[in-house]
Formats: C-alpha cells, sequence, structure tokens
C-alpha cells in the first residue's frame, strides 16, 4: 500500500543491478502539475491523487499520455 516502501526499494534494486528506475507516481505527479490545469484527463489524475486513491490501471494509451 502507500508509503509502504516500495520506491525505496525498487530503487535500491534498480541501482544494485544498474537497472533504470522508473516510477510511475513520480512521472504522474510531474505531469499533473504541468498539465492538469488545462487538460481535463490530467484534472482527473491530479484528483485522484490528491484524494490519495489509486491512479487508473497503466494501458498503452495511459502510458502515451506520460510519455508525450
Amino acid at each position: 500500500g502507500p508509503g509502504s516502501g516500495k520506491g525505496t526499494q525498487s530503487l535500491k534494486i534498480a541501482q544494485h543491478y544498474g537497472f533504470e528506475h522508473i516510477s510511475v507516481g513520480e512521472l504522474l505527479r510531474k505531469k499533473m502539475i504541468h498539465n492538469a490545469t488545462c487538460n481535463r484527463k490530467w484534472s482527473l489524475i491530479a484528483k485522484i491523487i490528491t484524494n490519495g486513491e489509486l491512479a487508473p490501471q497503466v494501458t498503452p494509451r495511459f502510458k502515451a499520455l506520460l510519455y508525450r
């Protein structure tokens, strides 16, 4: 669940094995800050994250939003 250290552990594992660490939560927060005021989809995501709810399941379409 939230605050259980998943991000910290995944970062340590990635560093140990030389992998790139990707945090979907961090990507969402950065995009949310940039886009929430001008885009309905990001406004909804901002509301979900602000309320501490889980974001929708990551799908190829959702991934495309993150990497634009």
